[in-house]
């Protein structure tokens, strides 16, 4: 509505602000990354090797990549933005990490990382059957034999 106005009170004390630090996640650093080459997020995820899908996903749906070292260092390499900083966590407050991206990132042992696999295994065995699906043929519809 026009005309009508609103009240916000303004302090211009220094005493009455606290000190604030932008909280910059993964996305955010994207973003300001992605405005400081003047491209859209299709020409920065292209310039960098990077699928324009992924890009978009990490930038708006703040995502985390999988590998995000191999992509930071991509986006290092094309832009010259520091890799330790793309890296950083945002939740280190102090010099006290809470978690760090690379961390969370980082590829386990594979004992660690997956499940026993109980499928059969492609090698050769004693059973000649063991694995294999065997095709059985049904009677056509209305006939009663096989086809």
């Amino acid at each position: 509505m026009r005309g009508d106005s609103y009240s916000v009170p303004m302090t211009t004390s220094a005493t009455e602000l606290q000190t604030w630090v932008p909280t910059l996640t993964f996305a955010a650093k994207l973003a300001l990354v992605r405005h400081q080459m003047q491209w859209n997020m299709k020409e920065a995820a292209l310039a960098c090797g990077l699928p324009p899908q992924s890009w978009r996903g990490w930038e708006l749906q703040r995502r985390l990549p999988h590998d995000i070292r191999t992509v930071a260092r991509r986006i290092h390499e094309r832009t010259g933005v520091s890799r330790e900083w793309l890296l950083e966590d945002p939740s280190e407050i102090d010099g006290v990490p809470m978690v760090r991206y690379a961390e969370v990132n980082r590829p386990a042992s594979r004992s660690a990382s997956r499940p026993p696999d109980n499928r059969p295994s492609a090698r050769p065995s004693a059973n000649p059957t063991n694995g294999l699906r065997r095709t059985v043929r049904l009677p056509r519809p209305g006939t009663g034999q096989g086809a």
